[in-house]
């Protein structure tokens, strides 16, 4: 699928009403690729198995099936203040020693 390039306008309105982590800053790179194809091959194996009410998830930097969240909770809350710069749509990337690899400070 060819990339989709957003106007700074739409952009701006995007940041406003979804989570930045949804806002992307460029095509797809390694990483990307491959844990969306890990994730898929995982939720396709847990078919095979017939095993349901599952999704593919990072926990603790490792790839595990986890249960599917009840929507009741409703969406977690990224800290986009000391996670994002705002202005650029860009992911902070000062201070990140000691951290976890992929989403920190979610709720």
């Amino acid at each position: 699928m060819p990339p989709v390039h957003f106007s700074r306008s739409s952009l701006r309105a995007i940041a406003k009403t979804s989570s930045p982590a949804r806002c992307r800053s460029g095509d797809p790179d390694f990483v990307d690729k491959l844990v969306g194809l890990t994730f898929g091959n995982m939720a396709y194996d847990a078919m095979l198995e017939g095993k349901t009410g599952l999704m593919s998830a990072l926990v603790k930097a490792c790839y595990e099936l986890v249960p599917i969240p009840d929507p009741k909770l409703g969406p977690r809350k990224l800290d986009v203040a000391t996670m994002y710069n705002t202005e650029r749509y860009r992911p902070m990337y000062a201070n990140k020693r000691g951290l976890p690899v992929f989403l920190q400070r979610v709720s």
